[in-house]
This record gives structure tokens, C-alpha cells and sequence, in this order.
């Protein structure tokens, strides 16, 4: 983190440096606040009773959670690692994670943070959400966004995220140099949770990436394991986009085990320069790990066996083209959509 120390209350303050009144955690141990987009305001300095929010500053956006209250130390410690307190509703981003963890060990040592009966250990309408980690990178010539993984919580019923690669472009006017924001490309993950009373349903992840030159490219993997987009450029210092997305959630429903399957099928369609072509291919899972399995002239399918992953490489043989690369759980089924200019894949793969 490069900013500055965000200002905090005196309370936090004198905590952060001197420690306080009947503290067991180490809160005298000189410590500063070391996560500078990240910052918590308590209204009580001595922790027994009060309240506190927390801050962040994502992507150059101010995030923030509700005010928490909280009744005794116990209370505190409980509701400050709990993520279900303290994420910002708007986005379902958790908020100051770092910084709550650094707060934690210097002020409940002494204190579990798992109480019997603490205070409103529920927010109204918590009660049910799930957790996700998302990353994106995206970079076109000298434009780069950097994104850091993020965490989000959403409901345990379904719903999606935005993430947009906004970054500063450098450019010139008449030899006057200038920047400017431009988007290089949006990710959206949806969350698909698991149909109840299926014994074979599990949590799906479906992400989208638009906005890169003239390709879009979505996968629709089980929740549990990373799915991840990829998108080369064949000459990646001119001014086409290089992108990297991935998501997963942490707490996603168990996937079905697969019981006597050897086999792997890509059921789909591609077309390309006016024709479309059917796939439909079975092959040995083993051929899928060992060598991997070519279902069209342009996409290439291989396993990691020991990681239990399934690639998707596309590839036009373009001079101008990008090559993409899908990643998803291949013990589930995957679906997987490329539209480029010209080129369309969809295309789902599953053991059969």
C-alpha cells in the first residue's frame, strides 16, 4: 500500500500507539496502522462498549461498512473477524480485512472471538451468503490496472459482481502530454447456487469478459475450484488488450463425486468463415491428461490431472488475433462461449 495513513479518531489513535485501559492483547506493542487504503474508526477507545465502521479504499473508490455496534470486549472481538459484519453492502466487497486482523491480535488475545451468546451475531439478512474471491488484470500499451484479488459475499439464492479495468492511459496532444481513464474491459461473475433438492446440482461460478477489442468470452465452471479466463494478444506491445480474470468461491457446495466415469465429452458448435461445425467427441479422461485432445482446428483441450483443472486454448491463425484460454474444474461440467470477429464457440465439456 503506498498512500499515506488515512486519519483515524483519537481513540484509534492512541490505541494503535499506546495501547488502553485493561487491554490483554498487546495494544502497547507500538504498532502503526500498516494497510494504508485500509482504516477502522472506533467511537470507544477502550473497546468495552461502543461502536466502529471501517474503510477502504478499492480502485480508487471508497468503500465502507455500516456502523457496528458492540456491547462488551467479547462482543468486539467476535464482531470484527466475523466478515458478515463487516463488508459494504453495495458491492458485497469485505472491507479493511488486513486491517481488522492486525486490530484483532492486538486487542482480543485474551478474547474469543467465537462467543456463546454474543450480542445480534446476525445482521438482518445475513444470514445466508457466500464467499468469493475474484481477481483481474488487464493491460493495453502503456495502460495497466492492477487489480488486487477482492473478496465479496453474495446470497446464498444467486447473484452476480462487476469488476471494471479502469486505469490511466498516457497520451499526447500537439507534443502536450496527458492521461486519461479509459476501461479496459469488464468482468462480471455470477453466482449460480446449487438446485436443492438435486443430489447431483452443485454451486456453478458463470464469468463474462467484454470489452476486449472485438472478443468476449464467458465459462460456466463449478464454484469450487478456480475459473479463469485468459485473453494474448499475439504481439502484446501493440494495441491490443492482454487480460487475466479469475474467481472462486471459498465455501461452495461439495462436488458431486463422479463414480465410474473414464470418459470426457465436448458436445458444442464452432463456426468460422461462413461454416459451422458440429463437435461432439468422447475421449478417455487419461488422453485428456496425458496428451490432451484437439475437439476443433483451432481449440485445444488438456487436463492437470493432479489439480483436477481442464484448459481450453483458442487460437485463430491470425496475425491480429488473441488467443484465449479458459480454466475450470474438469470432474463438472463446463461451458465455454468465444465470440470474436468472424469466430463463435459454445461448446460444454463434462466426464461422461
Amino acid at each position: 500500500m503506498k498512500k499515506a495513513l488515512e486519519l483515524l479518531t483519537v481513540g484509534m489513535i492512541s490505541t494503535l500507539l499506546m495501547g488502553c485501559p485493561g487491554n490483554s492483547g498487546g495494544g502497547g506493542n507500538g504498532n502503526v496502522n500498516q494497510f494504508a487504503n485500509e482504516s477502522c474508526t472506533v467511537l470507544n477507545n477502550n473497546f468495552d462498549m461502543g461502536s466502529y465502521s471501517c474503510t477502504q479504499l478499492i480502485n480508487g473508490v471508497q468503500r465502507s461498512t455500516q456502523q457496528v455496534s458492540f456491547s462488551t470486549r467479547q462482543d468486539f472481538c467476535y464482531k470484527i473477524t466475523n466478515q458478515q459484519f463487516n463488508m459494504d453492502y453495495a458491492t458485497g466487497q469485505a472491507i479493511a480485512v488486513n486491517f481488522r486482523a492486525q486490530l484483532s491480535s492486538q486487542q482480543c488475545t485474551a478474547y474469543p472471538t467465537n462467543p456463546t451468546n454474543p450480542t445480534n451475531p446476525t445482521l438482518p439478512g445475513m444470514e445466508g451468503f457466500k464467499t468469493f474471491t475474484c481477481q483481474l488484470y488487464a493491460r493495453r500499451g502503456n495502460a495497466v490496472y492492477q487489480g488486487e484479488a477482492q473478496q465479496f459475499y453474495l446470497p446464498r439464492n444467486g447473484g452476480s459482481v462487476t469488476l471494471k479495468a479502469n486505469a490511466m492511459q498516457m497520451d499526447k496532444w500537439k507534443w502536450i502530454p496527458y492521461s486519461r481513464v479509459v476501461n479496459l474491459g469488464t468482468l462480471t461473475m455470477r453466482y449460480i447456487p446449487a438446485m436443492g433438492m438435486s443430489t447431483t446440482s452443485m454451486d456453478q461460478i458463470k464469468m463474462s469478459i467484454s470489452g476486449i477489442d472485438s472478443t468476449s468470452v464467458s465459462v460456466a465452471g463449478f464454484a469450487g475450484a478456480e475459473n479463469r479466463i485468459e485473453i494474448t494478444p499475439r504481439d502484446e506491445e501493440g494495441g491490443s488488450t492482454q487480460i487475466l480474470a479469475s474467481c472462486v468461491s471459498t465455501d461452495a457446495m461439495t462436488r458431486p463425486q463422479i463414480i465410474s466415469s473414464d470418459k470426457y465429452q465436448c458436445v458444442g458448435t464452432e463456426q468460422y468463415r461462413g461454416r459451422t461445425r458440429p463437435i461432439n467427441y468422447v475421449n478417455l479422461m487419461s488422453d485428456v491428461v496425458s496428451s490432451g485432445i484437439s475437439i476443433t482446428n483451432t481449440v485445444y483441450v488438456q487436463a492437470d490431472g493432479a489439480g483436477g483443472l481442464v484448459n481450453f486454448s483458442q487460437a485463430l491463425n491470425s496475425y491480429d488475433d488473441s488467443s484465449v484460454d479458459v480454466r475450470a474444474s474438469m470432474l463438472s461440467p463446463t461451458s465455454v462461449n468465444i465470440e470474436k470477429l468472424g469466430y463463435s464457440l459454445k461448446v460444454k465439456c463434462q466426464p461422461k
